[in-house]
């Protein structure tokens, strides 16, 4: 119901006359620039949680050397 409802006054909403100047655009474009930032960053840190979930098993990079040099 609320879908139908935000969507009505999306396509039925009346003119408005306001004014964005560049310090609004600004601040859009940073805080866009900041939520992409956490997502990456938020995945970084949990990404090895990640990899287990879907089924990956953590390699371990050390015995791998070993095993390349013996």
């Amino acid at each position: 119901m609320r879908l139908i409802y935000f969507t009505f006054l999306l396509i039925y909403s009346s003119q408005v006359f306001a004014y964005l100047d560049p310090g609004s655009a600004s601040l859009i474009i940073q805080g866009l620039i900041a939520a992409v930032a956490f997502g990456i960053t938020t995945i970084s840190f949990y990404w090895s949680k990640l990899k287990s979930f879907f089924g990956f098993k953590p390699s371990d990079k050390k015995n791998e050397k070993e095993e390349n040099e013996s």
